[in-house]
């Protein structure tokens, strides 16, 4: 904007009669004065001749219309007529304040020195332009600010101006976009499906070479440096009639990233929650199964043993009770890793020496893995204590061994190794939730064929296996997975094709008092001429809905020497006790039955015959015992399928002796 000129008029100059004389021609040219007074007072330009002193001599009638000044323009003064180069004044008007374009020239009056001004009225046009201003600078805000892309490209593809959003989404500055084209490194780009995409079928190429807009394509950017992002793409071509029928493009961008982002997240939530759906399915179904499983066992093992006592060792028939016993053993094994698998097993957690149980348990791996594979044990230095059962223990060295076994073609090497490790805030394991903190890393590393990832993704699934058919249950590994989760720890999978696996397990360090470290799970004893494991003819009311072990663990304990008051339901376990209740001193309870569970039961009996000792068993635990699935520590607890020397210890246990 120029600056302000204010026009002032002063009266005091007398007028000049003779307003505008005959000016000379030049060589060659002549001048008709009428038509020369014509054209002035017709112009529509405003015309002054303003002598030095700054008094208009003369004005013509578009020049007093224009100031508003009617005849009384001559002889006013408008103060210095030096101006130099068109400027732009503005006149206040009864109509409002006009625009006035004005030009000036040097004259030569008789001899005297004077200014043409020219005034031209610019209003409308000084009006359009600041409109046009605004207007401009309200839509290069609104572009600048939005969050959409916007790209403005020339007939031959380069950027001539760039929002700031779109600078955000290729990563790169205006001035960078400027210097490349759509063939460039940072511009390279995919179709979702991961299709390459060539310079000519990007969004703009496309609607600059068929004259037509190209709506809602989405495309993967993939620049040089930077992150990919995931953009949708809308292209509409302009023409500027005129020289070559100019052209350019207008593209805006809508950055999906974010979005495509929270929707991975959301279908990876959605897989975790179906995945967790059918894993609690399968696990109720195995749960169940092993359940029932566990009691046929548990009748076929005591009388198996049963029957091995009454023929003796000699007997024809003691070599196949034997194999007999094995094979229930083994199917005993199988309803373990069920459970494992299902999270519900059930356990006895302990404060360990992670060492002491590995240590006692090679023995028992090797045999497992067999004699043409090295066992080798590094065991760490002061190791922390870890709470969690030894068996369980026992069980995740043993899948590990034995995957580690079949995973070795002939000769080869198992490793064994533990330590004391921190695991970092935002660490994170695939399948397994993660907390930050001091952990005890077991580790089984083996020097056999390895896996790829596809694998590798799939190890932990139930039923899964790489095995021949009828060579692997695919419960192996789902047990570690189900066990080292119910014990808040996770475990690390690394891997490759022809270099081996390593599996390390991570068990969180326990910090809080518990009792007397355990080392290796307890090996029960038979009870032939062992006279700790002995009655001193105490009573012992048990309650077992399922009739065939509530007779055998009954004959059992009578031939321990109990006393046995056996109850087939919770309610006549209730007016066994209402009778006998003085004479009680061990209640031995199914934790899962009709009418009322283990538990409840053992609260009421205990309010007939206050210190009452209770003995749990149970083919799997129920979530009512403990949270986790966890037994409180002074509970003592016997697991189906059991034999005469497991009931026999946990007898003597639960009675203190």
């Amino acid at each position: 904007m120029n600056p302000l000129l204010r026009l002032t008029v002063s009266q005091g100059a007398p007028p000049r009669e003779e307003l505008l004389p005959a000016l000379p021609a030049g060589p060659g040219a002549s001048v008709d004065n009428s038509l020369f007074a014509v054209v002035v007072e017709q112009s529509v330009d405003g015309l002054l001749v303003i002598d030095e002193e700054g008094v208009v001599r003369f004005a013509n009638p578009a020049a007093c219309a224009l100031l508003r000044q009617g005849g009384g323009l001559v002889g006013s003064r408008l103060g210095s007529p030096a101006i130099e180069g068109p400027i732009e004044i503005q006149v206040p008007t009864p109509d409002g304040m006009r625009h006035v374009e004005m030009r000036t020239s040097d004259i030569y009056w008789n001899g005297v020195a004077a200014s043409l001004a020219s005034l031209r009225d610019v209003t409308e046009r000084t009006q359009t332009e600041q409109a046009l201003r605004e207007s401009e600078l309200k839509y290069r805000s609104l572009a600048e600010t939005m969050v959409q892309g916007v790209v403005h490209q020339d007939r031959e593809g380069r950027v001539v101006w760039a929002n700031p959003a779109a600078e955000r989404i290729f990563g790169l500055s205006l001035e960078e976009m400027r210097r490349e084209t759509p063939g460039d490194a940072s511009w390279r780009a995919t179709r979702e499906d991961g299709w390459a995409l060539s310079v000519d079928e990007y969004p703009a190429m496309v609607a600059l070479r068929t004259g037509r807009e190209v709506r809602d394509v989405t495309l993967v950017l993939q620049p040089s440096e930077g992150v990919e992002r995931c953009v949708r793409m809308h292209s509409v071509p302009q023409f500027q009639p005129g020289e070559d029928e100019s052209s350019f493009v207008y593209t805006t961008l809508d950055d999906l990233t974010d979005l495509r982002r929270a929707e991975q997240r959301r279908q990876a939530a959605e897989q975790q929650l179906l995945e967790a759906q059918k894993m609690e399915s399968v696990g109720r179904l195995a749960g169940g199964v092993a359940h029932d499983f566990n009691n046929m066992l548990c009748v076929i093992l005591g009388n198996v043993r049963l029957a091995m006592d009454a023929l003796g060792s000699t007997n024809p028939g003691a070599e196949e009770l034997q194999e007999i016993e094995k094979a229930a053993t083994r199917s005993a094994d199988l309803t373990r890793q069920l459970l494992a698998f299902a999270r519900r097993q059930p356990s006895a957690p302990r404060v360990i020496d992670v060492n002491e149980v590995v240590a006692g348990g090679l023995k028992m791996l090797e045999r497992l893995i067999g004699e043409d594979i090295h066992l080798v044990w590094r065991p760490g230095d002061e190791l922390w204590p870890v709470w969690i059962d030894p068996a369980q223990i026992d069980q995740v060295l043993a899948n590990l061994a034995v995957n580690a076994r079949d995973a070795i073609d002939g000769v080869g090497e198992i490793l064994i190794e533990s330590d004391n490790t921190m695991v970092e805030e935002g660490f994170s394991c695939t399948g397994f939730e993660v907390a930050s903190g001091e952990y005890v890393r077991l580790s089984v590393r083996d020097d056999g064929c390895g896996m790829d990832a596809a694998t590798q993704k799939q190890i932990f699934e139930p039923f899964f296996t790489t095995k021949s058919q009828g060579q692997g249950t695919g419960l192996g590994l789902a047990a570690v997975h189900g066990i080292v989760e119910q014990n808040a720890g996770f475990v690390e999978t690394s891997s490759r094709p022809g270099a081996g696996t390593s599996f390390r397990v991570y068990l969180p360090r326990n910090r809080a008092d518990g009792p007397e470290t355990l080392g290796s799970s307890t090996v029960w004893p038979d009870t032939e001429g062992n006279e700790d494991l002995t009655s001193s003819h105490e009573s012992i009311l048990l309650v077992e809905d399922d009739p065939s072990v509530l007779a055998l663990t009954e004959r059992l304990l009578k031939r321990l020497g109990y006393i046995v008051l056996a109850a087939a339901t919770p309610g006549k376990a209730l007016e066994l006790a209402s009778i006998h209740a003085d004479e009680l001193g061990l209640v031995i309870t199914d934790v899962v039955m009709p009418e009322m569970d283990g538990r409840a039961l053992f609260k009421r009996l205990a309010d007939l015959r206050p210190g009452l000792k209770c003995l749990f068993m149970s083919g799997y635990s129920a979530d009512i015992i403990a949270h986790r699935q966890v037994f409180p520590e002074d509970v003592s607890f016997l697991e189906k399928p059991f034999t005469r020397g497991a009931l026999a210890v946990k007898v003597r246990e639960a009675l203190g002796r």
